[in-house]
C-alpha cells in the first residue's frame, strides 16, 4: 500500500506572449510536482512552440529525489510540446547550489538551453535573444 502524504511548496503559473512563468516556492515533494505537471499540462495547450519558461524559485527550492524524477518528467513532457529554452530566477532562495545542480543537471539531462539570471528582466531579456538567434539560424 502506497502512503498518500501532503504536498509540501507552492507554485503560480502565469502565460504571457507565448512564455509560460512559473512562480515557486520550495521545496517540493512528490505530490507537488504531480499536482502542477497536471495543471501545467492542461495550460500548455495555450502555447504554440517554440515557447519559453521563465522559472521563479523562491523560499528553498530544493526538490526530494522522488520530487526531482517526477520533474524531469514534466521537463520531458514541455519538450515534446515545443518547449525550447529556460530562464531560472533564484529570488531571496535559500540553497541556491542545491537548487542550481538539480535544475541544471536535469536540464543538461534533457538538452534543453537554460540560464540562470539575476533578476525576471534579465530572464526575459535572455530568453527573446535566444528566440531571435534560434529563427535567425532557421533561416
Amino acid at each position: 500500500m502506497s502512503k498518500q502524504y501532503a504536498q509540501h511548496g507552492t507554485y503560480q503559473i502565469t502565460i504571457e506572449n507565448n512564455r509560460l512563468t512559473v512562480v515557486s516556492n520550495g521545496p517540493f515533494n512528490a505530490e507537488t510536482i504531480k499536482t502542477y505537471r497536471h495543471i501545467a499540462a492542461k495550460l500548455r495547450t495555450e502555447l504554440s512552440a517554440p515557447w519559453t519558461q521563465i522559472a521563479v524559485m523562491t523560499g528553498m527550492p530544493i526538490f526530494t529525489p522522488e520530487a526531482e524524477a517526477e520533474l524531469k518528467r514534466t521537463v520531458i513532457d514541455r519538450q515534446s510540446m515545443g518547449m525550447v529554452a529556460c530562464a531560472f530566477v533564484l529570488e531571496q532562495a535559500e540553497g541556491q547550489s542545491i537548487t542550481r545542480r538539480q535544475m541544471g543537471r536535469m536540464y543538461d539531462e534533457c538538452n534543453i538551453p537554460h540560464v540562470f539570471a539575476a533578476n525576471v528582466a534579465e530572464a526575459n531579456e535572455w530568453l527573446d535573444a535566444f528566440l531571435a538567434d534560434s529563427q535567425c539560424q532557421e533561416e
